[in-house]
């Protein structure tokens, strides 16, 4: 058996294909950006149990918007590739749900706030709520335009190949 780097079986696309999902499940995105915020808000608070930072007690509500407003964009980046629209946008709503109360529920308990507590949070999820929803209706419709350019360029592509035979 021979290996050659211009091997048809072996090309970027292939290798990429195989070993990169370019497109994550929203559940599997709504995880990793939940254990990462743990992660970060672990870490703040142990960091400032030293003395090294000076994290305030909102701090976890902080995070938590922040985390939140990653996920959104990612997932609405990656709604582009979606073999199927319909299923990663219900996806995506139910796991921006789950990691805003997962999270929200994780920034109580550290914080020892609850989200009426912690001033002006409350308006923040709210703002984040509604802009992940209108994000990820443009970049739906973005998709369906863009799928419609295309279904017309191959129709145009081949009434001029059907033209030029005649």
């Amino acid at each position: 058996m021979t290996f050659s780097l211009f091997s048809p079986k072996l090309s970027m696309q292939g290798i990429f294909a195989r070993y990169f999902n370019p497109s994550p499940s929203p559940p599997i995105q709504a995880i990793t950006i939940y254990v990462s915020f743990i992660i970060v808000v672990l870490l703040s608070t142990l960091l400032g149990y030293t003395g090294l930072i000076s994290a305030g007690q909102k701090f976890p509500w902080v995070l938590a918007g922040s985390f939140i407003l990653l996920f959104s964009m990612f997932n609405s980046v990656l709604f582009l590739s979606a073999a199927s629209p319909a299923i990663y946008y219900r996806n995506s709503i139910y796991s921006f749900a789950g990691l805003a109360v997962l999270s929200g529920l994780s920034a109580y308990l550290i914080s020892g706030l609850s989200l009426n507590e912690a001033g002006s949070f409350k308006w923040i999820f709210l703002v984040l709520t509604v802009g992940y929803i209108v994000f990820l209706s443009i970049v739906g419709a973005m998709k369906f335009i863009m799928e419609l350019a295309k279904q017309k360029d191959t129709r145009n592509f081949e009434g001029r190949r059907h033209r030029l035979k005649r």
